[in-house]
């Protein structure tokens, strides 16, 4: 967020103005800000009272797990709800960690380079902070592609590290979040119309933001590259606007869980079913499947889970299962359910505070949607035909869906963050008071959390701040767990025989990507003289 978006949401945003004197504050804003946002875009989104808009982001990371690879880069543009650019995007590198190294792989897809990213990255509580500081603002609805699944996931880990509130600027101030990968599969799978969806190497169809961005003439200059990114995003979301702006409003309505609720129990009042739109459906099903509601999960923390059964021709194969073969089939590995000449087991768990598509069944009343679920008949003829199978099924899935989860609790407590409850009010405060500390600033602020595994991130980040409140002997046992995560991971992150391996099986395509590989001797010889690996 420019100072100036701030500023001038500080100063104009709850009070009546006149054009004339929107414009005069519009011509005090830098050449920068002027170069961005349009006149006539500025005047609409600061008449209104506290303005919506979009915060649309990604990042880069290290690796490919969201939770454990460090990030590396964060891209954004905030545009009001008609996807006009109303403040100067943003483009931020963060440093890399000590302890959790940048995989040879990644840089060469992002052309981020580790000794870059040192000399010229932020540190990650400013990084982080920076971040939190765009995605709380009142009325935002912070939107990616795939961005549930990694670049969230990101965010959520990013903020725990650097012990800022991680789930506020989901739901707080009428916040919210969104993911345009699933909005774009129900455009593919129902209305398509406008749209070219280019086939990939395999002839299926791709759903790549590349590919799409590529097919639909929108202008990428560089793939992986956060900020070009983002432009295709907002790009391809005018697309999806203009080609049916009517699936675009109700799918927008219920990005949050409560108009989705709504939709099911209305649902389930009425024994009707329900068209869900998820990538594991798959694409040769155009990402979409008939599923019958049955109820929420009744597992500690289940109430954002909706349980369901998928509704199909693979019904009577699965509901005469025993409990114990039906929940071994569901979690069993692909390969191994094909070896036994087994069907996975229609049981379906979905996070309603995930923005899911689920669609009223009415719409297979569409002849082309009809045509690719691929019934023979009419949905209420194929529900009378499988009407004998549903309760045993919804029994099954109740029962594997309503115990407890066995969750593992990670190896390190940095990558902990679903291993503990909400933070206390005290420790919650404390939070929200680091978002508006720098990182020199918090090193002097003195923090004394409640919650002990808050209190191990606090020091743990002192000590990647470089402060010197940090006793000997703590930063020995850092050294030491830090040397551990480098040579011999207890989780999934790069070890430094992964980056080795790596390097030696990588040739560049260029001499871009031949510096990047070249930089890895200075990364690994900085990482070493402060672990002292070779000793």
């Amino acid at each position: 967020m420019s100072l100036e978006y701030k500023n001038l949401r500080d100063k104009i945003s709850g009070s009546a103005r006149s054009n004339a004197e929107l414009e005069q504050y519009y011509l005090n804003t830098s050449e920068e800000y002027r170069k961005h946002v349009d006149l006539s875009v500025f005047q609409h989104h600061f008449s209104q009272n506290s303005p919506s808009s979009f915060l649309w982001h990604d990042y880069e990371g290290g690796g490919i797990h969201a939770t454990i690879s460090p990030s590396t880069q964060f891209a954004a543009v905030r545009t009001d709800e008609n996807l006009n650019v109303v403040d100067i995007p943003i483009d931020v590198l963060c440093k890399p960690p000590l302890d959790n190294l940048i995989h040879p792989e990644a840089a060469l897809l992002t052309g981020l380079s580790p000794m870059r990213l040192l000399r010229d990255g932020l540190q990650e509580h400013d990084f982080f902070r920076i971040i939190y500081n765009e995605m709380i603002i009142p009325n935002t609805c912070s939107a990616g592609y795939n961005s549930l699944s990694y670049d969230d996931e990101m965010t959520r880990a990013g903020f725990f590290r650097n012990l800022f509130p991680m789930y506020k600027r989901e739901f707080s101030n009428g916040n919210s979040r969104w993911d345009i990968f699933p909005v774009l599969m129900a455009y593919f799978a129902t209305r398509p119309a406008g749209i070219t969806f280019p086939l990939n190497d395999s002839g299926e169809p791709s759903l790549k933001l590349e590919d799409l961005a590529k097919a639909n003439g929108i202008l990428q200059e560089s793939a992986h590259n956060a900020l070009d990114d983002v432009y295709a995003l907002i790009g391809l979301c005018k697309l999806l606007k203009s080609s049916n702006k009517k699936l675009w409003d109700h799918l927008y309505y219920r990005r949050t869980k409560k108009p989705v609720i709504e939709d099911v129990n209305k649902a389930m009042a009425k024994g009707q079913p329900m068209l869900h739109i998820s990538g594991y459906a798959g694409k040769s099903n155009y990402c979409m499947q008939l599923i019958k509601p049955i109820g929420f999960s009744q597992a500690k923390g289940g109430n954002n889970t909706l349980i369901a059964i998928k509704l199909d021709d693979t019904l009577p194969s699965w509901t005469a299962l025993s409990l114990i073969e039906a929940e071994s089939l569901l979690y069993a590995e692909k390969e191994e359910v094909n070896a036994l000449g087994k069907s996975r087991p229609g049981i379906v768990s979905i996070k309603v505070n995930k923005c899911p598509i689920l669609l009223p069944a009415s719409i297979t009343n569409d002849s082309e949607v009809h045509k690719k679920i691929g019934f023979n008949k009419s949905v209420p003829d194929k529900l009378r035909e499988w009407q004998p199978f549903i309760d045993p099924a919804s029994t099954l899935a109740r029962a594997i869906l309503n115990k407890e989860a066995d969750l593992k609790v990670p190896p390190y407590i940095d990558t902990a963050l679903y291993s503990y409850g909400f933070p206390s009010d005290s420790d919650d405060w404390a939070m929200v008071e680091n978002t508006s500390l720098t990182s020199e600033e918090y090193m002097d602020k003195n923090c004394q959390y409640s919650a002990p595994h808050l209190q191990q991130l606090h020091i743990k980040k002192l000590i990647a701040l470089g402060s010197n409140a940090v006793d000997e002997s703590t930063l020995n046992k850092h050294k030491e767990l830090s040397r551990e995560r480098i040579l011999e991971p207890k989780d999934k992150r790069a070890s430094l025989s992964d980056v080795l391996d790596s390097l030696e099986g990588l040739v560049a395509e260029n001499d871009k990507q031949q510096s990047i590989l070249d930089d890895y001797d200075d990364y690994l010889s900085h990482i070493d003289k402060r672990l002292n690996l070779t000793t």
